[in-house]
């Protein structure tokens, strides 16, 4: 037996999945603007295109179109936010705030760390008891808007 388990081993390797069909039929259609899908032992391997469209022809190939976008209206005033990356305290300039207007810290997990209602052209962030990462500092307008989104860097 102990001499089976080292060939054993060795041969491990050739049992890897990686890229590898095994079928004998295939299936997939979408519609409303195309789609197709097939598989039946996949020996060829080739990509035609024109301007409009795409076939890929070979191993199923995932694609995935995802775009994100975060809507902020234009602000007229000018918000500044330094220093960044930051390690004490981080300013917040606003050059015109509105009665209402608020930050928000949210770490990269999304979780609000800090909320603080704007009350002059400056307000002073004290980030020395927050972890060392990035985060995300949002300026809401007063109708909960959001005017500017920032990411900061702390540093310890």
């Amino acid at each position: 037996m102990k001499r089976i388990l080292p060939f054993l081993l060795l041969g491990l390797p050739f049992y890897a999945a990686a890229q590898t069909v095994i079928a004998t039929d295939g299936n997939s259609y979408q519609g409303e603007y195309n789609g197709l899908s097939w598989t039946i032992g996949e020996t060829v391997v080739e990509t035609e295109s024109n301007d409009s469209q795409q076939l890929t022809q070979g191993f199923q190939q995932a694609w995935a179109d995802i775009t994100i976008d975060v809507d902020e209206p234009l602000s007229e005033n000018t918000i500044s936010v330094y220093p960044n990356p930051v390690r004490h305290v981080l300013h917040v300039d606003i050059d015109r705030p509105e009665t209402g207007q608020r930050l928000e810290l949210r770490d990269m997990a999304g979780k609000l760390v800090l909320q603080e209602t704007v009350q002059s052209t400056m307000t002073d962030l004290n980030m020395e008891e927050y972890a060392s990462g990035l985060y995300h500092l949002r300026v809401f307008a007063p109708n909960d808007a959001a005017l500017k989104t920032f990411t900061i860097s702390i540093t310890k």
